[in-house]
């Protein structure tokens, strides 16, 4: 019965992550296309809270790309979240 119970958490995870990889692959797909700064700054937040806690320096990357489009986009409320990918 535990060997069951695990197997089948072993198979969710993975399903799991294997779903993570690819929301990540489309969301750096639709970043590689958009063309407004405020569209490219919801999707790298987006990519900042996938990342973080599984690769934090992809995440920081990200957030960088976040300071500089809320820079551009003179918002000082975007900038105060773009460190930290917490936009909602």
């Amino acid at each position: 019965m535990k060997k069951t119970i695990l197997f089948i958490l072993i198979i969710g995870l993975n399903t799991m992550l294997h779903a993570q990889e690819i929301n990540r692959d489309s969301l750096k797909k639709a970043l590689a296309k958009a063309t407004d700064d405020y569209t490219r700054f919801r999707l790298a937040d987006q990519l900042v809270r996938t990342y973080v806690s599984r690769y934090p320096d992809s995440a920081v990357t990200y957030a960088q790309q976040n300071m500089v489009l809320g820079t551009r986009l003179k918002s000082d409320s975007l900038l105060f979240v773009a460190p930290s990918g917490n936009t909602g």
